[in-house]
């Protein structure tokens, strides 16, 4: 991308940046194909489940949807050349699947952590309110209403045996003896050190030949991000085939995904298993 004044004083909205979408879609023609394919695909599983079936099966169409709305805003930023916000979108993904696997395995448990974390965010929510003094200020005209809530919740919070906060580690607590929820958790914690937060490996991405600057996906990255979305939209959607629709997508979803790892071992970003020692051996 030709980095001139207007990138430096607009970014990623300027005019050249957005012209330039047309070469990176060009150059990952073959990438987007397949992303699209999977969005498509996972969208049409998601629509076949019925929300008035079952509480789960309604909380499963919910999860899904999350993901594939992460997953299309994902393909939108790559196809502007956008990095990291790409993968954090990519993590909501992994953190639905992750949730919908517990809900599978417990629908009691998956509720009550919900149920608890609501309680929990309120909670903190209006301690801050009482306790931080621009907030007290900001909302000064509300202290008796606060104070009703806070009483109320006090009472709730009382028969809440954990306190603690809730995150996706709590899903995957749950559900850690699945092995695709292992790799999925793997892939999650991945791109949390190296694109999300604020590590070494995610600020490294804005230095460019020992410059500071906003700089377009490398081919490797952009490749790593299509697999991701590959991996994560197939795996989710396999489970929704397997578990509503009596696996009646299955040979689709393998051929989507057997098709794509065919392209990223051609051009270079993957390595077939059958070449390591090969490799290995050259090296």
């Amino acid at each position: 991308m030709k980095k001139g004044n207007s990138f430096l004083e607009k970014g990623f909205l300027c005019e050249g940046a957005l012209k330039n979408s047309n070469r990176i879609q060009k150059k990952y023609a073959v990438e987007f194909k397949f992303l699209l394919d999977a969005n498509q695909l996972f969208t049409k599983i998601t629509n076949l489940l019925n929300e008035k079936s079952s509480p789960k099966e309604r909380v499963s169409k919910i999860l899904a949807y999350k993901s594939i709305q992460s997953m299309q805003s994902s393909i939108i930023l790559m196809k502007m050349g956008i990095n990291s916000d790409t993968f954090s979108l990519i993590r909501t993904m992994h953190e639905c699947f992750l949730a919908f696997i517990c809900l599978l395995k417990d629908e009691d448990t998956f509720a009550e952590m919900g149920n608890k974390d609501d309680i929990n965010f309120r909670n903190k929510r209006i301690k801050d309110i009482f306790t931080r003094d621009i907030l007290k200020d900001m909302y000064s005209g509300y202290s008796e209403t606060l104070s009703t809530l806070k009483s109320e919740l006090d009472k709730i919070i009382n028969d809440v045996k954990s306190h603690k906060k809730f995150g996706v580690g709590d899903f995957y607590n749950e559900v850690s003896d699945e092995p695709v929820c292992q790799y999925i958790y793997y892939n999650y914690s991945f791109i949390s050190n190296l694109h999300s937060h604020v590590s070494y490996a995610s600020m490294s991405k804005f230095l460019f030949n020992d410059k500071i600057s906003m700089n377009e996906a490398n081919a490797d990255d952009f490749r790593m991000a299509s697999k991701m979305l590959i991996d994560a939209s197939m795996i989710f959607s396999h489970e929704l085939s397997k578990h509503f629709l009596n696996n009646s997508f299955d040979n689709v979803i393998n051929s989507l995904i057997a098709e794509s790892y065919s392209h990223l071992i051609k051009v270079g970003h993957l390595i077939h298993k059958d070449n390591v020692q090969e490799i290995q051996k050259k090296g």
